[in-house]
């Protein structure tokens, strides 16, 4: 009574699925990240079967990685999603410098141009370099694919957000996906992700996937470390299952 929350029950998310304001489930113990955000505490549980062989400081360590991570691809493809409405993601670029290199050996590449006669008349001239070139250089039309890219990243950055987060809304799908148990599954899942999301011509996406791309390095090297060296047990990762 008096507005406390009960916590004895078998699921202390309740029926939503979410924590109630400044509690989560009971019975983690020190087996879970402690966050603060003002009023609130929140504590992300370490029971997901990726960090049940792990000792609980790097098990905490990669459980936020694994959070941030999965935000990250959110973002990305949010972004990615709202590019494929403004045009082609991929944009034609041109190098001034090789454009100097083949044109104006030897000068500065911002001085290099050549002069062309557009009418054949005395006088009417244009300058070509690399500006010039870019009007009339294309993209090919790539709007839709890069929709259903973009819905693709949203969907499995928010799936496995909410598997750190909320497990239990996504309890049913992850049975499927038991290969994000595993070091060299989880490394896999985020390379092949910031793959897909990653294009050198947004900022935001290079930022976004290349720090997946680390983690997902990481998590394959994790993976070979463990498995065929001494240093798992140093770093306080165990081999278990298909590792």
């Amino acid at each position: 009574g008096n507005g406390a929350v009960d916590l004895e029950g078998e699921d202390a998310y309740g029926s939503t699925g979410f924590p109630p304001a400044g509690t989560v489930q009971h019975d983690y113990g020190s087996r879970a990240v402690h966050l603060n955000f003002g009023k609130r505490s929140v504590f992300l549980g370490l029971h997901q079967p990726l960090y049940e062989h792990m000792d609980t400081f790097p098990a905490k360590i990669l459980k936020m990685c694994n959070v941030i991570a999965s935000i990250l691809l959110i973002i990305g493809g949010v972004y990615r999603l709202l590019a494929s409405f403004g045009g082609p993601v991929v944009r034609p670029e041109c190098n001034a410098n090789a454009f100097r290199d083949k044109f104006c050996p030897g000068t500065d590449a911002a001085q290099c141009f050549l002069m062309h006669n557009k009418t054949d008349r005395e006088g009417d001239f244009e300058h070509i370099d690399c500006n010039w070139v870019l009007t009339y250089a294309t993209s090919p039309a790539d709007g839709f694919p890069n929709f259903v890219v973009a819905v693709f990243i949203v969907f499995y950055g928010i799936v496995a957000f909410c598997e750190e987060v909320y497990e239990q809304m996504v309890k049913s799908l992850m049975g499927h996906l038991h290969f994000l148990a595993t070091l060299w599954g989880r490394g896999l899942f985020y390379l092949f992700m910031s793959s897909v999301c990653m294009t050198h011509a947004h900022t935001i996406l290079m930022l976004c996937t290349s720090l997946v791309m680390a983690l997902a390095f990481t998590y394959i090297l994790l993976y070979f470390a463990v498995t065929y060296t001494t240093y798992g047990d140093k770093l306080g990762i165990r081999t278990h299952g298909g590792g």
